[in-house]
């Protein structure tokens, strides 16, 4: 089955908008309840707008050529994977420091 261009197009507004709908609101209620404060709740949440924004305007130009994609896309999950890894090493750290508090 192949999808035309405008329904592909779609289907990928519907799913991003209808995951970020469904994730948005309670991402911050779940931060509240693990004791962060508001004020870094509302730096998380605009990291993120910030992040697609900076995203479409510098990586997006650069990869409009469909052969450098592929090197794009592995640049990318490397970065993805380090990120990954630097937040649960910080959280490792974070939960040996607070030895039995966090139980």
């Amino acid at each position: 089955m192949v999808l035309q261009s405008t329904r592909w197009l779609a289907l990928g507004y519907f799913t991003y908008f209808f995951s970020y709908g469904i994730f948005l609101p309670f991402w911050s209620v779940w931060l509240k309840g693990i004791g962060l404060t508001p004020e870094t709740i509302g730096l998380l949440l605009g990291a993120g707008l910030v992040a697609r924004f900076l995203g479409s305007l510098l990586i997006a130009p650069r990869v409009s050529d469909p052969s450098r994609l592929i090197s794009a896309l592995r640049v990318l999950a490397l970065l993805t994977l380090l990120f990954a890894v630097a937040f649960w090493a910080g959280a490792a750290r974070s939960v040996a420091d607070a030895g039995d508090d966090w139980l």
